[in-house]
């Protein structure tokens, strides 16, 4: 939900929204393959090839079990995050609000966050889905410092409770694409930790940011 803070401290900005729907998307590190973005959806799966096409529709546009679980997450939180410029580098801490809302029917997961980054106003708007056709999670985000829009898609992991995110972006500094990896988790009802990794091309996974949660 708060992917593309590290990207708006750097200016980088995800190209990959521009993909055809369906491109793949680049392995972040050897711990996320291709299989491991699969998604591990919590209903049960349901083959709409054999549906009627409305019925499928129907299907498909109706909210479930994932978006029940995104709604828990309503209200406002207080968040604290800690970030690194690059690699190895001292870290900086911030805090900040955020107000997440189910918004279109109790589809998607809006997340208005506000803040400060190195001194200066910070807001970022976010949406988190749950795509009942692709049977992944997808996340966007825009903010006040950049014009971009950054997306990212993966898998609930059941064992560890956490939603894996990857997608790709631009880095300011070389021009050149580098990958990013997003993993959230949910410690309680009123505590959640973000954790952003990127990778730069040619490069080694290193920990960019990380934000916890508290419900007020």
């Amino acid at each position: 939900m708060f992917s593309a803070i590290i990207a708006a401290m750097t200016g980088c900005k995800d190209e990959a929204a521009n993909m055809p729907q369906g491109a793949e998307l680049a392995t972040t590190s050897e711990r996320t393959s291709k299989d491991e973005t699969k998604a591990t959806p919590l209903s049960q799966e349901v083959n709409t090839l054999t549906m009627d096409p409305t019925e499928a529709a129907i299907k498909n546009m109706t909210p479930g079990p994932e978006h029940k679980e995104l709604a828990a997450s309503e209200g406002r939180w207080e968040t604290s995050m800690t970030y690194w410029d690059h690699e190895g580098a001292t870290p900086t801490v911030t805090k900040g609000t955020c107000e997440m809302k189910m918004v279109l029917g109790g589809r998607y997961q809006q997340s208005i966050y506000k803040g400060n980054v190195n001194g200066t106003e910070f807001e970022g708007i976010g949406y988190v889905a749950y795509d009942n056709a692709k049977k992944m999670f997808v996340n966007t985000w825009i903010d006040n410092m950049g014009t971009g829009i950054l997306y990212l898609e993966g898998a609930y992991d059941a064992n560890s409770n956490s939603t894996e995110m990857v997608g790709k972006c631009m880095d300011p500094a070389t021009c050149r694409q580098k990958g990013m990896r997003q993993i959230t988790k949910n410690l309680d009802e009123n505590t959640q930790v973000m954790e952003m990794y990127e990778t730069p091309e040619n490069g080694r996974e290193y920990k960019t940011m990380e934000i916890r949660f508290a419900k007020r």
